[in-house]
């Protein structure tokens, strides 16, 4: 979830070929992909997801075409109503069960507006913080849908019953699931509360087996060797501060301690909490372990847990993002073949900040090409000096160590070939590069002062002088003219 806190991954449309055509076409691809995410309200959705990923197990994202507004769309579901149907580690089927305004179905569905009526919704599952007003309101219809992954779909609604292909062509059922922690064949994906929960039980027991240790050991029992003293006197002699006891010669009080190795209980709730620690992606400070300074090492030893955590998230996310854009790309393709599809605005990208996207082709132009890939922001601190400082050496180095591909990538720069292409830009816009204009303005001079006849005395020879051969045939050289040093004259 920590990866979709205030910031969106960015979007990469993969060029089908390296030619120009290709990229334009791979831009044009990329510029729908953030168009339908800005008209989807995309970052809301996706932490909504992530929110039902962490504390429910899984996050869901049902992707559809919408007839009324023409175009592809899709939102963040509750996982606790949707039922899977596995063969193997494929779901073929699933039914999504929700809630819905009985006067709006029948609104919708006109011809069999009779049939749908409200119910008590004892069908949909309730979940902790839901509104339980709602379920036993009136007005209010269970609606259960079923798909497969051939694009049947199906829906029930009080007595009223249809069914009809989709037409999608995803090959797939119209879900994306974001698992919190996938595991193989029909099993429900885990939740990081359920493991914290079950260690969190355990690092309990541990700690209790030790507070009845400390507890017996703290006030252990008191040997009295002869001291001539009343019990009694002893104990509240002990319990009391700077108190003294007279004994007789020969006599002694002692405790009787720990004798042998203690039971090793530290070093077992530490490994229950370091995978808590692990299991969380979390550092130390973020349970409130730091209590003192520590070393720059210490730190990034620290944040290992979290590192390795986005990365499994992000391996996790990346692959079904991938998976929503492939069945956005097709909904477009497949219903705005012969429309044209407009989108213009700025996308929400990493560290480059804010950047301008433009398209307008018909949905036939996509031709079948969904390749693309998910771009997140870098984990490390590429705020850190002394780290942006060590990318630029190495950039900088000769031979490069680092080339500028990567450099911007590190960086958190989402579109690389589009940094480029305006790199390119700002070096030949005179504005931005004067150095530039001043070497063309130098050369041209340079050929004009040589070459110009005017330059000459007219009363004089009007053969070339000795200097302007001299700089007419530098010029040459330096342009890799045939002419150079030539007796025969260039053509006019």
């Amino acid at each position: 979830m920590q990866l979709l806190v205030g910031r969106m991954p960015g979007l990469q449309v993969m060029p089908p070929s390296t030619d120009e055509m290709s990229r334009r076409l791979a831009e044009q691809i990329e510029a729908i992909l953030y168009g339908t995410y800005a008209a989807n309200d995309a970052p809301i959705q996706l932490r909504h997801a992530a929110y039902n990923s962490f504390i429910l197990r899984r996050g869901l994202i049902y992707a559809w075409w919408d007839d009324n507004e023409y175009r592809a769309r899709f939102r963040s579901c509750t996982p606790d109503n949707f039922f899977p149907i596995y063969d193997g580690d494929e779901i073929v089927e699933c039914i999504y069960v929700q809630r819905r305004r009985t006067t709006e179905l029948q609104r919708i569905y006109p011809k069999v507006a009779s049939e749908i009526y409200d119910d008590p919704g004892q069908m949909v599952v309730q979940v902790t913080g839901s509104d339980l007003a709602r379920f036993s309101a009136k007005g209010q219809t269970t609606v259960i849908d079923w798909f497969d992954k051939r694009g049947n779909f199906a829906r029930l609604m009080g007595d009223a019953f249809f069914e009809m292909p989709l037409g999608y062509g995803f090959g797939r059922i119209p879900f994306v699931e974001f698992p919190c922690y996938p595991v193989e064949g029909e099993q429900e994906p885990l939740g990081l509360l359920d493991q914290l929960v079950e260690l969190n039980q355990y690092l309990d027991q541990l700690l209790s087996q030790r507070a009845d240790v400390l507890r017996k050991y703290s006030n252990p029992p008191i040997l009295d060797e002869d001291t001539g003293q009343a019990p009694e006197l002893i104990k509240r002699a002990i319990a009391s501060d700077g108190s003294v006891i007279p004994m007789k010669r020969g006599g002694n009080l002692r405790l009787l301690n720990w004798e042998g190795t203690p039971a090793d209980f530290e070093t077992q709730y530490q490994a229950v909490m370091d995978t808590m620690y692990d299991l969380a992606g979390k550092p130390r400070s973020a349970f409130g372990q730091t209590v003192t300074n520590q070393s720059g090492v210490v730190t990034n030893l620290t944040l290992t847990p979290t590192l390795q955590s986005n990365e499994d998230h992000e391996t996790v996310w990346g692959h079904g993002l991938k998976q929503l854009n492939e069945m956005l790309l097709r909904l477009w393709e497949n219903f705005s073949s012969a429309e044209v599809i407009e989108f213009k605005g700025y996308s929400e990208g990493l560290k480059s900040g804010p950047r301008l996207y433009s398209v307008s082709m018909v949905g036939s132009a996509i031709g079948g090409w969904y390749e693309n890939r998910i771009k997140w922001p870098s984990a490390i601190r590429t705020d850190d000096p002394v780290y942006v400082q060590n990318q630029l050496a190495r950039l900088q180095s000769q031979p490069p160590s680092v080339s500028l591909y990567t450099h911007l990538e590190e960086m958190g720069v989402e579109d690389v070939e589009a940094e480029l292409d305006r790199i390119a830009a700002q070096l030949e816009d005179v504005r931005l590069n004067p150095q530039g204009l001043e070497t063309l303005v130098n050369s041209v001079s340079t050929l004009q002062g040589s070459m110009d006849p005017a330059a000459q005395a007219i009363s004089g020879d009007l053969s070339t002088p000795a200097s302007s051969k001299e700089g007419m045939n530098g010029a040459l050289e330096a342009s890799g003219s045939p002419y150079a040093q030539n007796p025969v004259a260039p053509p006019a």
